[in-house]
């Protein structure tokens, strides 16, 4: 079984690579050193801010103390 990926682009030349998750997101591409670098289109949302974990948190409101209330 293989490791889950995360696909990024280089807007500049074009190329794309995976890195597994949990490693951070690049900084640079590391055959070009290109910084301009992004998520993959077909590669967005898969760990996101409405996934996993944070999904339970819908519908939760914060209160004026900062603790969680239905």
């Amino acid at each position: 079984m293989s490791e889950a990926q995360r696909k990024f682009e280089c807007y500049d030349c074009k190329h794309e690579w995976e890195v597994p998750y949990g490693t951070g997101k690049p900084h640079q591409y590391p055959k070009c050193d290109s910084t301009n670098i992004h998520r993959h289109s077909a590669d967005k949302g898969g760990r996101g801010a409405n996934s996993g974990a944070n999904s339970a948190r819908r519908g939760m409101k914060l209160c004026f103390r900062g603790t969680q209330r239905k």
